[in-house]
């Protein structure tokens, strides 16, 4: 029987499948390499595999990127989680030895310094979990690895590092070489010279932004231009310099807007300072004297209650104070008294809840009925006493600060209240504190723990606040030549007083704030014996707010001599220094022993008796003075009634010497909700 099948039918369509086959099998050889080498050479692959990270820490190889970058949260949702658990905002912080050479992105570094910080518990020692939110995607922005994070870790990492306009850019142990030459420094020993891995420009630059100048001449500079985008993806041209800030433990810059995968965010740059130049030779940790909860209040302007955690009190002006422009003055006295507040900017409180601060209560200097505060006071009738009180704090303050309005502010106590004037400031007008609201402030100031990096405080219409302390600031001015070594000896005190520039007019660089510190805890310890830990606070107190009490303390142990000396010219028979050519510089301060100082614990007097003098009664706060066990009067010596002042004048220069925390605060204002570290 013969078959139905053609067999050259059958041949030719097999033929035709196989021929099919070895056509695909050729098609992929070819367009397969094709495909991996055009996704080889794309943004995102070239990006990753230019990240180093040699411990894959955070970027595992044959992976993209690991499951945990941290610290690390992007999302278009709202409600965002805090950043950082409560008890770490009320404890202190430690900041731990670490190395950033095997990473060569910022993110990474940024994720390395956040991981180097310790909490613990200030009454058990305790470690605290930081409860960082984990699990997010790294971004391809320009060409170059992103990690899109809250703003507000750009906050911690400032306030904890003390970043702002610093000249010296917050450098404390100069151990590198080349300080000149821009970048970030490493360990001689493990710097990895990799041209291929690194992303970006030795200084932290980014294609992102770029900087012209249009000038071709040698000679001649003109001004560079930077162009970069802004909110809704608009280009702009400008020869205003970026934001960068400098802090003790690194650098900030704002790169611009750039596109990522999905809208456009702000972008930073992050280049961390080596832990030589943070800590020192053989020093492997910094702890935080206060608790972020204190350097948050006050880089926003406020400062912290002494016994109630939950209440700060505003250092700002009271409202409708400040004179912006040519207003109607008005040369009325206006009463203020510490109230609670209502409300609070909406930025300060995302900042708060991002960074688990808690629900406090803020005081603030609010105006009040005159007729209901003014039984006690003299009013605008002050006694012939109060007015040579004043005329002495007038000349005082303005012949000698004259170029600034709160430093020639007019500064007296009237009864229940303290009284300022200034015509440049408060619209001409008389703003009356109440006393003990102002004690409370001066109090919660004097029992702040100074840290040796210092504290990022708020500057603007503080012009009270920061009246009174130069005012107490001055005592420093001819301190110089009183508080000599030989004086510091006559006390038994040792001190390197001589070694502090005290004429500064700016803001103190980081080994400057360093060494004051220093000098102030020495001066806080001789202060802190039994005999003088109760009256300190009081009588710094009163040394702050009582002009009449600085006079007492700057001129009344002193008296004067002209020793001989080599430098200075001799008369004809060479016994001595020429009377012609004696100059004030030339002469010697002497302590004077006789004065006799005495706190009635009774009736809350101190009262002085001075050979020569006239008899000086204060009195003091009886809600301020400690319990010292007995009643009567107890002596106090010239030599602590001297230190108490230098103490409180000192924390003065501190704080108006202090670094504003005004670019830090406007810098993450301006900010997205998220950016993307570079």
């Amino acid at each position: 029987m013969s078959s139905n099948s053609d067999p050259v039918a059958v041949s030719s369509a097999a033929g035709t499948w196989v021929a099919a086959f070895f056509a695909l099998v050729a098609v992929v050889g070819i367009v397969a390499p094709w495909l991996a080498l055009q996704a080889a050479f794309s943004d995102r692959n070239r990006a990753l595999n230019a990240i180093r990270d040699v411990p894959q820490k955070y970027v595992t190889r044959g992976l993209r990127v690991s499951r945990h970058l941290s610290p690390t949260y992007i999302s278009n949702d709202p409600s965002l989680p805090m950043l950082i658990c409560p008890p770490a905002a009320s404890n202190t912080w430690t900041l731990s030895s670490t190395n950033y050479y095997n990473w060569n992105t910022g993110w990474a570094k940024l994720c390395e310094l956040i991981r180097a910080y310790d909490v613990h518990d200030a009454t058990d020692g305790s470690g605290i979990p930081l409860d960082i939110p984990q699990d997010g995607s790294l971004e391809i922005v320009d060409g170059l690895t992103a990690l899109g994070v809250s703003k507000y870790w750009i906050l911690l990492v400032g306030l904890l590092g003390r970043y702002g306009k610093r000249k010296d850019r917050g450098i404390l142990y100069k151990s590198s070489i080349r300080r000149d030459m821009g970048g970030e420094r490493a360990s001689i020993r493990h710097w990895v010279m990799d041209d291929e891995a690194s992303e970006g420009s030795d200084d932290g630059g980014s294609p992102s932004w770029r900087t012209r100048s249009t000038n071709s001449s040698p000679g001649r500079r003109m001004p560079k231009y930077n162009v970069y985008r802004m909110q809704h993806g608009n280009w702009r041209f400008t020869n205003a310099s970026l934001p960068s800030l400098h802090g003790i433990t690194g650098g900030i810059r704002v790169l611009g807007r750039l596109k990522g995968s999905w809208r456009d965010f702000a972008s930073v740059s992050f280049n961390p300072h080596s832990m030589s130049e943070i800590m020192g030779p053989g020093v492997v940790s910094k702890r935080d004297i206060s608790p972020l909860r204190t350097l948050f209040w006050l880089a926003y302007g406020f400062m912290p209650h002494m016994h109630e955690s939950d209440v700060i009190i505003s250092l700002e002006d009271p409202p409708n104070t400040a004179n912006r422009g040519r207003l109607r003055v008005s040369k009325q006295r206006r009463y203020f008294r510490l109230l609670e507040a209502n409300y609070m900017p909406s930025s300060i409180g995302k900042a708060m809840r991002q960074l688990s601060m808690g629900i406090v209560k803020v005081m603030q200097f609010l105006e009040v009925p005159p007729d209901s505060y003014t039984t006690s006071s003299t009013g605008d009738k002050p006694s012939e006493k109060q007015r040579d009180l004043n005329r002495r704090s007038r000349s005082s303050s303005s012949s000698s600060e004259s170029t600034s309005s709160y430093k020639s502010m007019q500064i007296s106590v009237d009864g229940d209240w303290v009284v300022f004037t200034s015509y440049s400031t408060f619209r001409g007008a008389t703003i009356c504190l109440f006393k003990d609201d102002v004690e409370k402030l001066v109090t919660a100031f004097l029992c702040l723990n100074w840290d040796p990096w210092g504290y990022l405080v708020w500057r603007r219409n503080c012009s009270a606040w920061k009246g009174l302390l130069h005012r107490a600031m001055n005592f420093l001015k001819n301190a110089e030549e009183n508080f000599t070594p030989e004086t510091f000896k006559s006390f038994d005190r040792e001190s390197n007083f001589e070694n502090i520039d005290w004429s500064a007019q700016s803001e103190l660089d980081a080994s400057e704030t360093e060494k004051i510190v220093r000098f102030e805890t020495k001066l806080s310890d001789w202060l802190g014996r039994p005999a003088t830990r109760a009256l300190r606070i009081p009588l710094a107190t009163l040394f702050i707010l009582d002009s009449s009490f600085q006079d007492f303390v700057k001129d009344i142990f002193w008296v004067r001599k002209n020793p001989p000396s080599s430098a200075a010219p001799r008369d004809s028979n060479g016994d001595g220094p020429s009377k012609e050519t004696a100059k004030p510089q030339d002469e010697t301060p002497e302590f004077k022993k006789d004065p006799k100082i005495e706190f009635d614990l009774n009736t809350k007097e101190l009262r002085s008796r001075c050979e020569g003098q006239d008899y000086q009664t204060w009195k003091v706060d009886a809600n301020m003075v400690n319990p010292l066990g007995s009643n009567g009067v107890v002596d106090i010596s010239p030599q602590d009634i001297l230190l108490i002042g230098l103490w409180a004048a000192v924390r003065a220069f501190l704080w108006v010497h202090s670094l504003d925390s005004r670019p830090l605060v406007d810098l993450v204002n301006d900010l997205d909700r998220h950016v993307y570290v570079i």
